[in-house]
């Protein structure tokens, strides 16, 4: 089996297990997950930190994002074409939903260049222990991370979505760190 198949099948096994993952279950993977991202010296010491505003199927983004947006500048991408663009949160009021999913993305607000970002919290398919990720397959956040050389990257996810090996490709970047519940 080749890398792209290897990438598939592994896409689809997580697709499963997270089938089974009640909401408290990932409430309370949330919860966890961020108090210990919360007691790293890297995120207390970022004022920009790019996250991410959680689909149904990833650890849940919302209480976190709304309890440090007024201490810190957060920021959510946007898919705009091929790539992703960082615009700040400033509370859900300015999320709208967006065609044709309902995704909830930033209006309005500020336009933030990559290269402020000093910590980014990043979700995935899947992770392993030595830092790899495997995303949805369209490779935003590989080409938005060679826009932020210097920002420290913490992938985060269910417990479920923790592997032995995640299949690397040479343009797939590690993770510096990677928090991830308990099952």
């Amino acid at each position: 089996m080749d890398i792209v198949e290897k990438k598939k099948a592994l896409r689809k096994e997580i697709k499963a297990r997270k089938k089974s993952i009640s909401e408290e279950s990932k409430a309370q993977q949330a919860l966890d997950v961020f108090e210990t991202l919360e007691s790293f010296a890297e995120f207390q010491q970022a004022s920009t930190i790019l996250g991410y505003w959680a689909l149904p199927d990833e650890l849940p983004t919302a209480k976190f994002m709304n309890k440090w947006y007024s201490h810190k500048r957060l920021l959510l991408p946007v898919v705009i074409g091929d790539d992703l663009e960082l615009f700040a949160y400033t509370g859900a009021s300015c999320l709208v939903p967006q065609p044709p999913f309902g995704i909830l993305e930033p209006r309005g607000t500020e336009l933030v260049a990559p290269e402020s970002v000093e910590l980014v919290i990043v979700p995935g398919v899947a992770f392993d222990t030595e830092g790899h990720r495997i995303g949805r397959g369209r490779g935003y956040y590989d080409r938005l991370f060679t826009k932020m050389p210097l920002a420290i990257r913490i992938g985060v996810c269910l417990g479920e979505q923790m592997v032995n090996d995640v299949p690397c490709e040479a343009h797939d970047l590690c993770m510096n760190y990677v928090l991830h519940g308990n099952v």
